[in-house]
């Protein structure tokens, strides 16, 4: 009888669980050696995701394996620039406590990086870009830390789940003619600055440097996005019930100077995912989108970025090779592919040529994006 109860328990308890355990060891010896460490040399080979498998794979398995940051609920740590802020989204986001990482122990920086030919050659096509053969969008390069942010995200250095995160606000400074950095090495950076937990999730900031082989700072940006709570990825659909003077202080207002039509089809998520390595599942089917909260897969902010400053500076000559280039976007609503677009900008002004524009719906005039461009400093915070 007792022998029975062995065999038994051998072959249908004891086997499986050992397959299981092998699987699972096996997952997590190939994680930690795709996956990007802090212990480890770093140069732009490493951060070279790969595709779809690699992506989604690291993805998961970081989920496991993210490091835990410890966040102050917000009133009980030392005087801080942070408040509860309203979101790209028109949202107030309560920010409910904060966590700021070292950077100095947590930054990753990448040497010997050398330009990815292929993929900007993919991007001017996605963009419809317009310029010399050796000019480098000013947003291209933000396309380019995918690599890194993937890396960021997929290593025990995060603090929130990469899958499915939004991209809701991004800020970009080109300091000097990025021309050389087509045929030069060059070093990158990129490090959090800010964790922030709100009512609708995980909310972080991260900061992306790029240094020219001198050793000089020739680019930099700060990230926004956000991971949302489970109960946050409802179904999200665009109202139209909405009042003209709400438009007004959502958007702002200014006479446009000139419009233009920015289209999209339904592979243009997928396009703009093989120039970026930006894989998230709500850029690419239906049936992915569904799964992190969305109806229809929806166009990339950067793509919608990066279309809106081309047309304006194709337009504008007073943005060509003047610097430091300033380009400041809110990503408010999604921007579902094969709709359109129209993007209106007003007339640059001022010392620094600034020009606020928006990409809004043509009918019910609500923006996808918004955001300003200009030459100079950066403006100050309000």
């Amino acid at each position: 009888m007792w022998s029975a109860v062995y065999d038994f328990l051998y072959w249908y308890m004891g086997v499986p669980l050992l397959v299981i355990a092998f699987v699972i060891a096996v997952l997590h010896v190939v994680y930690w050696n795709l996956r990007v460490s802090r212990h480890w040399d770093r140069t732009a080979r490493m951060l070279d995701v790969g595709g779809y498998t690699r992506f989604y794979f690291c993805a998961i398995m970081q989920s496991f394996h993210m490091t835990k940051g410890v966040f102050t609920p917000v009133g009980k740590e030392k005087p801080t620039p942070v408040t509860n802020k309203v979101s790209a989204m028109g949202v107030r986001n309560k920010v409910l406590s904060v966590y700021y990482p070292d950077n100095t122990d947590e930054m990753m920086v990448i040497v010997d990086c050398y330009m990815f030919h292929q993929a900007l050659s993919r991007y001017r096509r996605c963009i419809d870009f317009k310029g010399d053969h050796m000019e480098i969008p000013p947003v291209f390069m933000s396309v380019y830390f995918n690599k890194s942010l993937i890396a960021l995200g997929s290593s025990e250095l995060s603090r929130s789940p990469i899958l499915g995160a939004v991209h809701f606000k991004q800020e970009v400074t080109v300091y000097q003619d990025l021309a050389p950095l087509l045929t030069s090495l060059f070093s990158m950076s990129c490090y959090a600055e800010e964790y922030r937990i709100t009512e609708k999730g995980v909310e972080v900031d991260i900061v992306m440097k790029i240094f020219d082989e001198h050793e000089i700072l020739v680019w930099d940006a700060v990230v926004t996005g956000i991971s949302l709570l489970p109960n946050s990825k409802r179904k999200r659909k665009v109202s139209s019930e909405i009042s003209k003077d709400q438009i007004i202080a959502e958007e702002g207002d200014f006479v446009p100077y000139k419009q233009d039509i920015i289209t999209t089809d339904h592979l243009t998520g997928l396009k703009f995912a093989k120039a970026s390595m930006d894989y998230q599942p709500q850029h690419l089917w239906g049936w992915s989108a569904k799964i992190v909260g969305f109806n229809s897969p929806i166009a990339h902010g950067l793509w919608t970025m990066a279309v809106a400053a081309e047309r304006i500076m194709r337009s504008e000559t007073c943005y060509r090779d003047v610097y430091p280039l300033q380009l400041e976007t809110s990503f408010r609503r999604p921007l579902v592919l094969g709709n359109s677009g129209l993007l209106h900008y007003e007339k640059p002004d001022g010392e620094k040529n600034l020009s606020h524009f928006k990409v809004i719906h043509p009918k019910t005039k609500l923006a996808y994006v918004t955001g300003k461009i200009y030459v100079g400093p950066k403006n100050k915070k309000e």
